[in-house]
């Protein structure tokens, strides 16, 4: 049988079994504190791999499968997994796909997907000699508003190395960890900010706006603008929607939310670095002040959630952990939809609503609207007109 191996992961213990290679093992062991696992407990990841694919396993099914290129590789894909295992258990904290910079003693968020940027940015600003809590991926205390991470250091393509400019090549090259092919490892200079259980309060929200030619511009956010951002990169697994729709909505609207733009990230940090120093002085504010929305009743199941926003519709459900988002046209569809309305009734009001469009295309967009949302059972409970 494979080997089982135990990873403290923010203080919580995960366990992965996975085959018996050392080069992988050595490897995971250098980016986590590896503690001696619980024979009781068993894994929370099993790792299998079946030629160049490699499958992770979870309690919840298959979480993710991919292509071992190298071993270096292979340890990117299992640290998700184990991020995610630690997502499953966790009741009181959030994980999100962001990374934290620190000014001032608080932590930034920025949330943001796959290649946008977010680790290179992280690269810079410790070059330019600021601290990071993370690149990728940040816990959130929802009782204390404060960030930490799971201490796993910032990752970069090889390209960077490459191809980036000449600051960022010498800052990686004096502090490389561990290189694979395509992926390195990158240390910190400031090794006690990424310790998993050092947290700092949130400062607030950073979000990334990469634009070619762009000079370096810092703006506020209005909430609404920020919320959907934040919802798409937290993986919370335990918390119902709805009460994660109340945490995500607070968090956007009692903290800052700024956008960066840029087109060269060195250009960008001394401009964030000054600004998230003194905001107030060097960032105007949003153009306009607003709520979040307040959620209103439905005659449904009890388990699906509906808080309306100037931007447009948050569903949380309940029953599967999900928050939804339709923007207003979409909206107008589902109020429709939940009020009863008969399709050709509804459709006869949309065409009030949105004149010009035509009658035959406002039809087919409402009946698959129907199908789509009826698919995921957003419309349980509701005497949906046949």
């Amino acid at each position: 049988m494979s080997p089982v191996h135990a990873y403290a992961m923010a203080g919580l213990p995960v366990s992965v079994r996975m085959p018996d290679d050392r080069v992988l093992a050595a490897h995971l062991a250098r980016l986590l504190p590896e503690i001696n696992p619980n024979p009781e407990r068993g894994e929370s990841v099993l790792v299998e791999r079946q030629g160049d694919s490699v499958f992770l396993v979870t309690g919840e099914g298959l979480t993710r499968s991919f292509t071992c290129h190298d071993p270096v590789d292979t340890v990117c894909g299992v640290t998700a997994g184990l991020i995610g295992a630690y997502a499953i258990a966790v009741q009181d904290k959030l994980c999100f796909h962001a990374a934290a910079l620190i000014c001032k003693g608080k932590a930034y968020l920025i949330p943001a997907t796959y290649k946008s940027g977010k680790s290179t940015f992280c690269a810079a600003w410790m070059a330019a000699g600021h601290s990071i809590v993370t690149d990728d991926a940040a816990i959130f205390d929802v009782r204390t508003k404060h960030v930490s991470s799971f201490g796993i250091p910032l990752r970069l393509r090889n390209s960077l190395l490459r191809d980036g400019p000449q600051p960022l090549r010498e800052f990686v090259a004096t502090n490389l960890l561990l290189q694979g092919p395509r992926l390195s490892y990158v240390r910190s200079p400031d090794q006690a900010s990424c310790v998993p259980g050092t947290s700092y309060p949130l400062g607030g929200w950073v979000f990334l706006d990469r634009k070619v030619g762009a000079l370096p511009k810092l703006s506020r956010l209005r909430p609404t603008e920020s919320l959907g951002q934040i919802i798409w990169q937290n993986f919370a697994r335990q918390m119902p929607a709805s009460d994660l729709l109340d945490v995500l909505r607070t968090a956007a609207t009692q903290f800052p939310c700024f956008r960066l733009q840029y087109e060269e990230c060195l250009d960008a940090v001394p401009l964030l670095a000054s600004a998230l120093e003194k905001p107030d002085e060097h960032v105007p504010p949003a153009q306009q002040s607003e709520d979040l929305g307040t959620a209103f009743a439905v005659e449904n199941d009890g388990s699906i959630e509906v808080t309306e926003t100037p931007g447009g519709l948050y569903l949380a459900d309940d029953r599967y952990g999900r928050i939804y988002f339709f923007n207003p046209s979409a909206g107008v569809m589902w109020k429709l939809a939940a009020a009863g309305l008969e399709i050709d009734e509804a459709i006869e009001v949309l065409a009030e609503v949105y004149r010009g469009e035509a009658a035959r295309t406002l039809a087919q967009d409402y009946r698959r609207f129907l199908a789509e949302i009826a698919s995921l059972g957003l419309l349980n409970g509701l005497q949906l007109p046949a």
